[in-house]
């Protein structure tokens, strides 16, 4: 892949799927055939790509509106939940749940990571182990007193 061109060309096509479908997008896993069917630029080289590489603009041309809503209250949930638990407890498990968390969205500025299983499997792994060091945290704070 032309790695940048293309993945402007992708995005590009997610950004016409939005304004085609602004309110709920294509929906949920037909990015790949609106795509291939209606939506490829002219100018796109790598003709067989299945995903926009971006969360951001995957939800966008999937969910529409309601799609990249929920997704923003996702992020910013889930940043005031892990700043604010940290600085409540100085609980480490806060951080390394915001660091997961953050990493995941950073990688998928560029990448669509939500739809690779390998990745999201060691994503909920993390928030999992994440959780229970909060957990054991809060336990250990409570036999303190």
């Amino acid at each position: 892949m032309q790695s940048n061109s293309e993945r402007l060309l992708l995005w590009q096509s997610a950004r016409n799927m939005f304004a085609d479908y602004p309110i709920t997008g294509v929906g949920y896993g037909e990015f790949h055939d609106n795509y291939q069917e209606k939506y490829i630029l002219p100018e796109a080289k790598e003709r067989y790509l299945g995903h926009a590489h971006s969360n951001f603009f995957q939800v966008l041309a999937e969910g529409g509106i309601l799609g990249v809503t929920g997704l923003l209250a996702w992020w910013l949930g889930t940043a005031i939940y892990c700043i604010r638990g940290w600085l409540g407890s100085r609980n480490i498990g806060y951080l390394t749940l915001m660091g997961i968390f953050a990493g995941l969205m950073l990688q998928g500025m560029t990448e669509y990571t939500m739809g690779d299983s390998i990745v999201m499997k060691l994503f909920w792994f993390g928030l999992g182990l994440s959780y229970q060091w909060i957990a054991v945290g809060m336990a250990d704070d409570g036999d303190a007193t």
